[in-house]
């Protein structure tokens, strides 16, 4: 069998449950970091939340053959030690560690890469100190540490012989605790410009739509019944990841958009006050179109681009005023319950159809895409 197969079958250890708001907010912005560098790898990924571990990744959205576990952790203050790693935690009889490692007993053939990570070092002895001090191999422990890690694992695992553990590491977080939200926000920006330079992006609007969107992926919990699920419910992958993108606009330069609006409507001699009107609902939509949970407002503009594209090659009016009060008309008449917005609001979504470039990320568009 396929690890697409396999994976929905087996029962997740546990989920995170009561995780605090603090380090579940870490952990969000951790990831939004690790999607944002696997999405500039150019490579396959499917991201999944709170699924055997507090972040999991496969190398292929569709047929992945390895998984990377991440179990993010969160400390003020002092290090972690050895010791806090090995002790089994209340009202449990696995440690960290111990947890850690049952993701390789479930997946013996897939795992790749069993990750401990924290805002906070691991206290390791000196002898450990060879290579980045922010990511350390459990093969680069000392003799001592390792055997403690290995009884401690196979007592509380209760494997028949010690341990492979060669498979996990430790990794520091490039995540401040006081100032991940920032952290994050800053990498989305240069994500943003690497993909569309010459765009102006509200970056606090896209940051908090894919906070939203990995929330409610980890947030699910109900049964899995097949990979799809896994892929829709639970995790984020490179087309996933694009389309939420798209979806919400965030390659279209609305601003640029808007000047051709406005002066094609001057020309044409509409007033100045339903201009006003028609820029604040324009600008309104444009920040509702970020929240990718709005099914009311994504539904009616999916209808509302049908109706657009019809009329643009329908209409026998010669303005731009004249095909709106079309799109309007046909708006009332088709739409198949009230919408909840008002007539300026739909007009205001007809200019967003109706100028909208379609663009797609550049590093997931094709030729024809681009054309299109």
């Amino acid at each position: 069998m396929q690890l697409r197969d396999i994976f929905p079958q087996v029962v997740p250890r546990e989920s995170a449950g009561a995780t605090s708001s603090d380090r579940f907010e870490y952990q969000r912005d951790w990831a939004l970091c690790t999607l944002l560098k696997l999405h500039d790898s150019g490579a396959d990924y499917l991201m999944a939340f709170d699924l055997h571990e507090d972040v999991i990744v496969f190398d292929s959205g569709d047929n992945p053959t390895g998984i990377w576990f991440y179990q993010v952790k969160t400390r003020k203050g002092r290090y972690w030690t050895v010791g806090d790693i090995i002790r089994p935690k209340a009202n449990s009889t696995l440690s960290t560690l111990a947890k850690l490692f049952t993701n390789y007993l479930y997946f013996p053939l897939y795992t790749r890469e069993l990750s401990f990570v924290s805002n906070n070092l691991v206290n390791f002895s000196q002898s450990a100190s060879t290579g980045n001090a922010n990511s350390v191999a459990f093969s680069s422990l000392s003799s001592s540490e390792q055997k403690k890690m290995i009884d401690a694992v196979r007592e509380q695992c209760q494997t028949a012989s010690d341990p492979d553990l060669s498979l996990i590491r430790f990794n520091v977080a490039p995540l401040s605790l006081e100032d991940h939200v920032s952290h994050a926000t800053g990498k989305l920006a240069e994500f943003l410009e690497r993909l569309s330079p010459t765009k102006k992006f509200r970056v606090s609007l896209v940051y908090k739509t894919l906070a939203a969107e990995i929330s409610r992926r980890n947030n699910h919990s109900d049964p899995l019944a097949s990979f799809v699920d896994v892929q829709t419910k639970k995790g984020i992958g490179r087309v996933g990841f694009a389309g939420v993108l798209q979806q919400m606009g965030a390659f279209e330069d609305y601003d640029a958009n808007w000047q051709r609006i406005e002066n094609r409507l001057n020309t044409e001699a509409v007033s100045v006050l339903e201009i006003e009107i028609l820029k604040e609902r324009f600008f309104t939509m444009e920040a509702k179109r970020t929240d990718t949970e709005n099914t009311s407002l994504f539904n009616t503009l999916r209808d509302l681009d049908a109706i657009v594209q019809r009329v643009k090659t329908t209409s026998v009016s010669t303005t731009l005023a004249g095909a709106l009060s079309e799109i309007l008309s046909f708006a009332r008449a088709e739409f198949r319950s009230s919408v909840p917005v008002d007539d300026y609001d739909i007009k205001a979504l007809a200019l967003m159809c109706w100028y909208e470039t379609r663009q797609l990320s550049p590093t997931d568009s094709s030729p024809s895409e681009k054309e299109a």
